[in-house]
């Protein structure tokens, strides 16, 4: 992979970080994704789109410096949230409507929330 192709990646990388943080701790946006697209259950999504984002590149070494300090901090804390929630809930999580408002959901939203002042 060359430099610019590197650098394109932890770019976009960075991005959908960001994106997905503000995914998880916005409701608004969470059921305005679940009406645009009926047939995905959004918790089950927002999960597997953390896990391809975060914990699959985990331990390359582009990844870590995509972020600063800060921000990676920030992301190892939020990652150990979802991960208890992950432990505390089923396999295949209620529908959005259900989840909402559970202290699993509350928990992700206000970790994303904190997670999201280290990008700004």
């Amino acid at each position: 992979m060359d430099i610019e192709q590197l650098s394109d990646l932890q770019k976009n990388n960075r991005v959908e970080a960001m994106e997905l943080l503000e995914l998880f701790s916005s409701e608004y946006e969470q059921r305005d994704y679940q009406e645009k697209v009926p047939i995905v259950n959004v918790p089950d999504e927002l999960f597997n789109q953390w896990e391809d984002c975060y914990e699959l590149p985990l331990g390359h070494e582009w990844h870590k410096k995509a972020y600063t300090n800060e921000e990676y901090l920030a992301l190892q804390v939020f990652n150990v949230t979802v991960q208890k929630v992950a432990a505390k809930t089923p396999r295949c999580l209620p529908a959005l409507s259900d989840f909402i408002g559970t202290s699993e959901w509350q928990a992700l939203k206000d970790a994303a929330l904190s997670a999201t002042k280290a990008f700004k």
